[in-house]
């Protein structure tokens, strides 16, 4: 999978995020440990960023919310999570009218479509 650290394709930054930023916030403010129930959530690009934190560290995040994530930047997030199955709960929210809503109550019709998956 293409590492572009501009997308949180940086794979530093996502080992930060679940050995380093993860310990602290349970030491220091009682974060759950367990993945079942620690979730990672992000929009945009960091929609990108938390779809493959979680597909690197399944032993750290069990879910993910990924919110219109920029799929046409890194389409191969996909196929990562068809080839390499993890044992994790996904909610994907994604916008398929070409319309750019700024909010999910801007979303008519059938522009706004959210996928929740558990493999």
């Amino acid at each position: 999978m293409r590492q572009d650290p501009a997308l949180g394709g940086d794979p530093g930054f996502q080992d930060f995020l679940a050995l380093e930023l993860m310990p602290r916030a349970e030491h220091e403010f009682g974060a759950a440990a367990q993945p079942d129930r620690s979730i990672i959530a992000g929009q945009s690009f960091g929609g990108i960023t938390v779809l493959m934190t979680a597909h690197r560290h399944p032993q750290r995040f069990g879910k993910v919310l990924s919110q219109s994530p920029s799929l046409w930047k890194a389409p191969e997030i996909i196929r990562a999570y068809a080839d390499e199955p993890c044992d994790l709960r996904l909610h994907l929210s994604v916008v398929t009218s070409g319309a750019w809503p700024t909010t999910p109550a801007n979303c008519t019709g059938t522009a706004w479509r959210t996928v929740s998956a558990r493999r």
